[in-house]
């Protein structure tokens, strides 16, 4: 087997891998400070964990996505429609026959009624079979692509691999055609048009998956899937300058290099990864701000709750970007659209989650299908967007992660996790109140939320499901947290001179 060259050290091969840094490195690498501290390996073990989760991709798609993919087209149905149709054109012609010209004129109109059910239910599920076809092509074409990966000992290749199945795992929309019928009638020349008989209506419904089918999100599939999950790592540790009496309560950052905070002495600052101070944005109105963001464009967002006000920072300049009468704006969210995410309370305990374009408002996001509240009265609603575009809260009074889509409709929630601490016997395992605060979203479409309660962070999937838990070097109370590009965490505290915490988590 060629192990790779180093880019750094041409004359060398590589024959580590830094899960940190993400790369392959040789020797004189390792060695080195960049990489010294940081979580290595060697690089033919990681080399077969990314092969292990690519045949496991593939099977699943082999064996299970696409299979059910076939068992749900819709040839069958097409042609029982076309059948059923030629049925009910003979029992219509021997009508027709038996009440010879009288019945012309009603005998054409039904006709063109059947023509016209027909034409509907054909189109319906051409348009399902379409999608399914575009589908299939798709998992076939993504089969061909990992088989090639698999079969390759190219590092790059196979170092870039991401999984893409998730995209596959819902069905498309399926639609069950309840097909007319005819009742014919003795003839009757008084009541000929009522005689002649009648067609049931075309009934074209949304059909439901049963279990096996429906979802493919929980497959158990043969092999079971076998995760990459490794140990998590406090890779460094940020010693901000808030003083004894200021306490952290939020953190942001766009890019890998830099970190903004915010806390309690009217001060957001902007600190580089390696804990240097930057820049400080001073609040002008006196007062705390509850969370800050930072946006696309790279401007700074933060609210203040007591002058139930939005400011935002533009090249060192602040505005106030929204200001709101019955409402105050608590934790915000910058979304991969360039919106703002706000959650806010009113007066008499509701809350909800409104979507700005700038100043302008364009989502209000408050109750359920049943009409019923989404959120609890709490003033602690962290909030983060997915990669999927779902919007998630940590509720700390509802004691829950609640998750909509886009659309504001929900999906689910979250409400913790039995934990077994490492403190503890092995055998005693606690349930204690999950008490979500901070929350945020990775690359992966996992979800992060810091429990106030158990000490650890959760994470799930992006439908709810729980992954694992990170036990978190030596931070007491989690508080906020928030995760960089390459899927490495921030977290803190809120107390004073709290520290930052930089973990690497991979899973």
């Amino acid at each position: 087997m060629n192990f790779p060259t180093c880019e750094t050290h041409s004359e060398e091969l590589c024959i580590m891998y830094c899960r940190q840094c993400r790369v392959p490195i040789c020797y004189r690498c390792y060695s080195c400070w960049d990489h010294r501290h940081r979580y290595v390996m060697h690089i033919l073990e990681h080399l077969s964990k990314m092969k292990d989760c690519i045949r496991t991709d593939l099977q699943e798609l082999k064996y299970s996505i696409y299979p059910r993919y076939e068992r749900v087209a819709p040839t069958v149905q097409k042609a029982n429609v076309r059948k059923n149709s030629e049925k009910l054109s003979v029992n219509l012609k021997k009508q027709r026959e038996a009440l010879h010209k009288e019945i012309d004129d009603i005998f054409q109109e039904m006709q063109n009624e059947i023509e016209n059910m027909d034409s509907k239910s054909i189109a319906f599920i051409d348009e399902q079979e379409s999608d399914i076809n575009h589908s299939t092509a798709k998992i076939e074409q993504r089969i061909s692509d990992l088989t090639e990966v698999l079969n390759s000992n190219d590092f790059d290749l196979v170092f870039a691999y991401k999984s893409r199945n998730e995209e596959f795992k819902t069905m498309p929309t399926a639609y069950k055609v309840t097909l007319p019928t005819l009742t014919p009638q003795m003839i009757n020349r008084e009541k000929i048009h009522q005689q002649f008989g009648s067609l049931s209506e075309l009934c074209i419904s949304r059909e439901e998956y049963d279990d096996e089918t429906k979802s493919l999100g929980a497959l158990s599939l043969s092999p079971v899937r076998e995760e990459l999950i490794y140990e998590p790592q406090l890779i460094s540790e940020i010693q901000t300058d808030y003083g004894n009496q200021c306490e952290l309560t939020g953190i942001s950052c766009l890019h890998d290099s830099e970190l903004w905070t915010c806390g309690t002495d009217q001060t957001i600052r902007l600190y580089n990864i390696e804990g240097g101070f930057v820049n400080r944005v001073k609040i002008l109105y006196g007062d705390v701000t509850f969370d800050i963001a930072v946006t696309q464009c790279g401007d700074l967002v933060y609210t203040i709750p007591v002058c139930r006000s939005i400011k935002i920072v533009k090249n060192t300049q602040t505005s106030t970007l929204v200001r709101l009468r019955a409402w105050t704006p608590l934790y915000l969210c910058s979304s991969s659209t360039g919106d703002i995410l706000v959650t806010m309370i009113n007066d008499i305990g509701e809350a909800k989650v409104v979507r700005y374009s700038g100043s302008t408002e364009k989502q209000n996001i408050q109750w359920d299908d049943q009409g019923q509240p989404l959120y609890s009265s709490g003033n602690i609603k962290y909030i983060s967007e997915n990669t999927n575009l779902d919007i998630c809260v940590a509720d700390c009074e509802a004691q829950a992660v609640v998750v909509v889509s886009s659309a504001g409709k929900l999906r689910f929630r979250y409400t913790g996790q039995p934990s077994s601490s490492t403190t503890k016997s092995p055998s005693a395992t606690t349930v204690q109140l999950f008490i979500p605060y901070g929350i945020a979203t990775d690359s992966q479409g996992r979800i992060l939320t810091a429990d106030h309660g158990e000490l650890c962070i959760h994470i799930t999937d992006n439908n709810g499901q729980f992954l694992r838990f990170i036990e978190i070097c030596g931070v007491n109370h989690p508080w906020g947290l928030c995760v960089d590009s390459r899927d490495n965490l921030y977290l803190f505290q809120r107390r004073p001179g709290s520290k930052i915490k930089k973990i690497a988590y991979e899973i």
